[in-house]
């Protein structure tokens, strides 16, 4: 098989080619130019897993537009090139963003509805693709993701406990009262996920991509703590929820799981790999 990837140097992307080349696949990087045409050269392929994009929900904030041209204007590019016959079928990275301020666990039939401009983006990505399957029978499938993380992130929860706890010790300080509930899956299992996907997932299916397996920001902590060689109880919390945040979120994973998949890396060991990679990094 041969695949192409946008953003192949990038967290996700990086991992993804690690996967498909160890199964004898040909992977392709898709070239991203910074002006004019977003991707200007794009590689004949039986699969494009489109995972490039913007810089996530801070950088979305700080430019709307580029971020909108970043997920949108450049799914928009891709689906003109796949009816192009470039390449067969187009996977869509987007984001649990989408479904905006919901509580509890979220399957993808819920509406969504999202509120701050990385999530517009990503939408807007989504209708474009299922305007194409539904228009021009375009063969295009769009995988959801909630809390990744692993070696190579350098932003987000578990990199920002791991450089607290690895900087400063013990107590190690959780922003709020540590109660929200949220799903992280390593890096690893996402590529394991998005080649699934690639391979099963129905043209036009939205399908979410998580562990099945939340946990609290506090016993998220305490993996990190110990990790970093602290002790579980040296974890504190402000005691303070922190004002419009979603207690509980976790995407439904039901049609993930239907599709095979079940993660293969702990919440302990891929908290203990991604601690000593940042341990590494100091």
């Amino acid at each position: 098989m041969r695949y192409a990837i946008t953003g192949a140097s990038g967290f996700i992307g990086s991992a993804l080619v690690h996967l498909l080349a160890q199964t004898g696949n040909q992977v392709l990087p898709v070239p991203h130019s910074k002006t004019g045409a977003v991707y200007p050269h794009i590689p004949e392929a039986d699969v494009l897993f489109h995972v490039g994009g913007g810089g996530g929900i801070a950088a979305a904030d700080a430019d709307p537009t580029g971020d909108l041209r970043a997920h949108a204007t450049s799914t928009l590019e891709l689906l003109t090139a796949q009816r192009a016959g470039c390449f067969g079928r187009l996977v869509l990275l987007s984001s649990a963003a989408v479904y905006g301020r919901v509580q509890g666990t979220v399957p993808e039939e819920t509406e969504a509805r999202p509120l701050a401009p990385y999530g517009v983006s990503k939408r807007t990505a989504e209708l474009y693709l299922l305007a194409a399957v539904q228009r021009h029978s375009v063969d295009a499938a769009i995988a959801r993701l909630g809390n990744p993380y692993g070696p190579g992130q350098r932003r987000l929860v578990v990199y920002d406990l791991a450089l607290r706890a690895l900087q400063h010790g013990a107590p190690l300080r959780v922003r709020g009262a540590g109660d929200a509930i949220r799903d992280f899956l390593h890096v690893r299992d996402v590529a394991r996920a998005l080649a699934l996907i690639g391979a099963q997932a129905q043209s036009g299916s939205i399908t979410n991509i998580g562990s099945g397996e939340p946990v609290s920001i506090l016993d998220l902590a305490r993996e990190v703590a110990a990790s970093a060689g602290l002790n579980r109880d040296e974890v504190q919390t402000d005691g303070e929820a922190e004002p419009g945040k979603v207690n509980t979120f976790a995407p439904s994973v039901e049609k993930l799981r239907s599709l095979g998949f079940a993660s293969e890396v702990s919440l302990s060991d891929g908290v203990a790999e991604t601690v000593q990679w940042v341990r590494e990094q100091l």
